[in-house]
């Protein structure tokens, strides 16, 4: 399987689980997501970037913590991206957008955040022999 296959096969997947990735058994997911956003101690006018949004769990507890901020999300999954945009929209948050992308091949200009946030995707990288990280450490 070459690399583009590999992508498109996680894009996949992740469109397949997106509607029941938020259940009750994955609480995990927002509890570090709102440990991560604490973490971080923002000052509350930030511009973040969230790698790898998912359904948009640390975009989210981010955005909340933002008031005079903005959070943008990226994700590879059409799927997870629209369940992370239900839940802002449910949330009242305006400081917030999802957008379709593989962070592999970002698009922004290297000034317009001041942080970026990865969760649970370090897994999904490459190193440079062409392994999956997580196999290369351990």
């Amino acid at each position: 399987m070459d690399e583009a296959q590999r992508r498109e096969l996680i894009r996949r997947t992740f469109d397949t689980v997106a509607p029941g990735y938020d259940r009750p058994a994955l609480r995990f997911f927002q509890d570090s997501a709102v440990h991560m956003a604490e973490q971080l101690q923002l000052a509350g006018d930030e511009c973040v970037l969230d790698v790898a949004t998912g359904t948009g769990a640390v975009a989210l507890a981010l955005a909340q913590r933002l008031p005079a901020g903005h959070v943008t999300g990226i994700d590879m999954s059409d799927g997870m991206l629209d369940q992370a945009r239900r839940k802002a929209r449910s949330r009242g948050l305006a400081n917030i957008d999802f957008q379709a992308m593989d962070m592999t091949d970002l698009t922004f200009p290297p000034s317009r955040f001041h942080c970026a946030t990865a969760s649970f995707v370090l897994f999904f990288v490459q190193d440079e022999g062409g392994h999956p990280t997580a196999r290369s450490a351990g």
